[in-house]
């Protein structure tokens, strides 16, 4: 809905009542990575992955969009390399993943996972992607998309 800052307020408050919670940390992390906040996405991912000995693949697909924002690719991509194996047909590590090969300029992996995201969902689209992420930074929207049209996707 655009409203970050409320947003944030809500989830800290859940936080604040369950803090073992990996859910909590999950939405907490999810508004506070639209919201620009790439440090402390990274710092709520892996905190979520401490609390839980079988961490969901959200831990580690949050952590490669937010290293893959900061500029940190290798940390993204091996991050993306961990939630793949424990929910191979989650399509957004893929999606991750594709646009961080993308940015670090390692072309050819970045056309293999844009070919493993359309063989998850062959109706996949960037223009749609676009419209279910919301980015508060346009140059974070811009920089993904960007990307993922240059691993191929439309």
């Amino acid at each position: 809905m655009g409203q970050h800052g409320g947003g944030i307020a809500g989830c800290e408050k859940a936080v604040s009542l369950e803090p073992n919670s990996t859910g909590d940390y999950f939405v907490l992390r999810e508004v506070v990575r639209y919201s620009g906040r790439h440090e402390e996405t990274m710092a709520m991912c892996k905190k979520a992955i401490r609390l839980n000995p079988f961490p969901p693949s959200w831990c580690y697909f949050g952590l490669t969009n937010a290293y893959s924002l900061a500029g940190q690719y290798e940390e993204a991509i091996t991050a993306g390399k961990k939630a793949i194996p424990i929910d191979p047909i989650n399509l957004v590590p893929r999606v991750f993943l594709a646009a961080t090969y993308s940015l670090n300029g390692q072309e050819e992996e970045a056309r293999v996972e844009a070919k493993e995201v359309l063989r998850i969902n062959p109706h996949f689209s960037v223009d749609q992607w676009e419209k279910t992420i919301p980015y508060k930074n346009e140059e974070d929207r811009e920089l993904i998309i960007g990307a993922l049209r240059k691993a191929g996707l439309k």
